[in-house]
């Protein structure tokens, strides 16, 4: 199961129950897996941070992103700030890791 051999994977959220097992299996193929974390000073909605965690890897064959979150507040309670968190964790972080992925692979 080496087929993945050699090749770069980035892996958004990959310390997280599914990202764990994304890594996991990417890594059982043969993948190099490279994990952002806030531990590491990788603040996905930060758009400097993301360029930069981007620029300083080896070419990618992949970048998937797992990382995210949602609010467990029924609809009619949500507040403004609290959708505004959640397209922040879910929608832009995509965006920006999309784009530096992209900018890598070129």
């Amino acid at each position: 199961m080496e087929h993945l051999s050699g090749k770069d994977v980035v892996v958004t959220g990959g310390t997280g129950a599914l990202g764990g097992v994304v890594v996991q299996r990417l890594e059982q193929a043969g993948a190099r897996c490279h994990v952002p974390s806030r531990r590491e000073g990788v603040d996905l909605a930060d758009e400097q941070a993301v360029d930069r965690y981007y620029e300083a890897l080896p070419p990618l064959w992949a970048s998937i992103h797992v990382a995210g979150g949602f609010s467990m507040s029924p609809v009619d309670r949500e507040s403004r700030a609290g959708f505004m968190h959640m397209m922040e964790v879910n929608a832009l972080t995509v965006l920006l890791c999309s784009r530096a992925a992209v900018r890598n692979m070129r």
